[in-house]
């Protein structure tokens, strides 16, 4: 987000739940509804974003970068950080990356070919 490339964590970790909350209202909410009352349209032609796996993974992306970010909020505090604390935020994060892997991997595979493969790179990385 804008938030973190200025430095700004808490307010991108603000950004980052507010994202998660959007790919948790369609997943869980808008996109059964969508599919349930049938389309002509092709699921292939459809983004990524419009299959409810897909926004079921993002959802629990944007809440581990979310996370990253209270990460570093904790870090860039002036003093001694608490090391327990950090260490189970980030092995939580560790968990939902995985988890988003996992869900592109066997639920979201048709919109995963779709996806640039630079960004599970990037997700590789993180984890």
């Amino acid at each position: 987000t804008e938030n973190s490339a200025a430095g700004e964590f808490a307010a991108a970790s603000r950004d980052y739940a507010a994202a998660a909350g959007i790919m948790e209202f369609l997943y869980k909410d808008h996109l059964p509804k969508w599919v349930s009352k049938g389309s002509n349209v092709q699921p292939q032609k459809l983004p990524s974003e419009c299959h409810v796996a897909a926004t079921k993974a993002l959802h629990i992306l944007f809440m581990a970068n979310g996370q990253q970010m209270a990460v570093t909020t904790v870090l860039m505090k002036p003093g001694k950080p608490n090391y327990s604390l950090l260490a189970k935020l980030c092995l939580g994060i560790m968990d939902s990356l995985e988890d988003f892997m996992a869900i592109v991997r066997n639920e979201a595979t048709e919109a995963k070919s779709r996806m640039d493969k630079d960004f599970f790179t990037l997700v590789a990385l993180q984890i």
